[in-house]
């Protein structure tokens, strides 16, 4: 069996208390029953909102004779996407920082693949999203979880400091939180922005924070505080952004691990890597990148 083998076999084997889940509980005999609403998965109850339908069918409309070729990280699509991060973010993007995927899973995946390989350490925080921990084991790293503060579901930042090792190449976290839906405070995520840039002076080497935020829209009466508004980008930073941003398409993002593996190992920092999902609003999934020093 080889090293890939190897690793799907891990991931699989984490997700099988999922599969038993999905097909043998008492979820698998009746979720389809009248009257059930099943939040198992975040499937839909409704109908598709008009509008949603309405982009659908405007856009399938070909423009030109590649409308349907196959696609990578388009500039227009990309410059869409950095134009719709500034408005909101009040961050300066660049197009040049977003990569275009299929959807936030394969950015996960990728983004892992590039930060991260055999010998690392990525932190997830628990309860999780379940695919956190497959992801990592697909990426050859050993996932380590974390427990967040079970009487507020907030992240518990001793327990992550007491978590972080020598080892530590990665820390995921995902607000609004799923499965709790905590919204983690800017105290919080400045709190974590610390930790993480005194681990990595500590360990001599950069820590990665991977921000998931695949649900910022469904959030109507406050204000969001993501990791990328607490690690601002500087327009002269390289270190992640050439790692990641020079990859051009995601296919190539896994190109960007040996710009990546040396600047990681002398470049102490905390950065963040933010995973969006824009399913909703007429854009694919993307990875934006944001750094400090």
């Amino acid at each position: 069996m080889n090293d890939f083998s190897a690793r799907v076999g891990q991931s699989m084997g984490a997700l099988s208390h999922v599969f038993q889940f999905m097909t043998q509980s008492a979820y698998a005999q009746h979720h389809q029953d009248e009257g059930i609403c099943d939040f198992a998965v975040g499937n839909p109850h409704e109908m598709p909102l008009p509008g949603f339908t309405q982009a659908l069918q405007k856009w399938s409309v070909p423009q030109d004779k590649d409308w349907f070729a196959y696609k990578t990280s388009e500039p227009y699509a990309r410059a869409a996407v950095a134009a719709s991060l500034r408005r909101r973010r009040g961050i300066a993007y660049d197009e040049e920082d977003v990569i275009i995927t299929n959807g936030a899973f394969g950015a996960l995946a990728v983004t892992l693949n590039a930060l991260v390989g055999p010998g690392d350490e990525v932190i997830f925080v628990s309860p999780p999203w379940f695919f956190y921990e497959a992801l990592i084991l697909t990426s050859g790293a050993t996932p380590v979880r974390v427990r967040v503060d079970m009487q507020t579901f907030d992240l518990d930042l001793a327990a992550l400091a007491r978590a972080i090792t020598p080892r530590t190449r990665a820390v995921i976290v995902n607000s609004p939180n799923n499965p709790t839906g905590k919204i983690y405070p800017p105290p919080t995520l400045e709190a974590l922005a610390q930790l993480l840039t005194e681990a990595s002076e500590r360990h001599a080497h950069a820590i990665y924070l991977l921000s998931d935020e695949a649900s910022p829209n469904r959030v109507r009466r406050q204000r969001l505080s993501q990791p990328d508004r607490i690690l601002p980008k500087r327009a002269d930073d390289l270190h992640l952004r050439q790692a990641v941003a020079h990859a051009g398409p995601a296919a190539r993002l896994y190109r960007a691990a040996a710009t990546n593996a040396q600047s990681r190992n002398d470049t102490p920092g905390a950065y963040v890597v933010a995973i969006h999902d824009r399913r909703g609003g007429g854009e694919r999934g993307h990875a934006a990148c944001a750094a400090r020093p």
